[in-house]
């Protein structure tokens, strides 16, 4: 729910000009401020993060959910959106796990 605070324009700028006094002001643990900090989508999704209220995060940073979803890849843009161009893949296989 923390990243719904960056709804409002003066919290985002609140959030930008020192990200780790506004995380301080949360009730947020330190392994959920430190993923924040790292942009870990993956690491912040399983604190039990939302996807949706994720994409606020990104936002502040001008990111696409195309780009957080490649970043949690952990590819470049450009090969997620082939990737998922050719039908994504299958379910359990990793990036690095190539269809021949």
């Amino acid at each position: 729910m923390w990243c719904m605070t960056l709804h409002a324009e003066q919290n985002r700028k609140e959030f930008v000009a020192d990200q780790r006094a506004y995380l301080e002001k949360h009730d947020l643990s330190r392994e959920e401020r430190d993923a924040v900090l790292d942009r870990d989508y993956n690491r912040l999704l399983q604190l039990g993060g939302n996807i949706y209220f994720l994409s606020k995060l990104a936002a502040v940073d001008g990111h696409s959910f195309q780009q957080i979803a490649a970043r949690m890849c952990g590819v470049p843009v450009e090969e997620f959106q082939q990737m998922m161009l050719s039908g994504g893949r299958a379910p359990g296989q990793s990036v690095e796990q190539k269809e021949p």
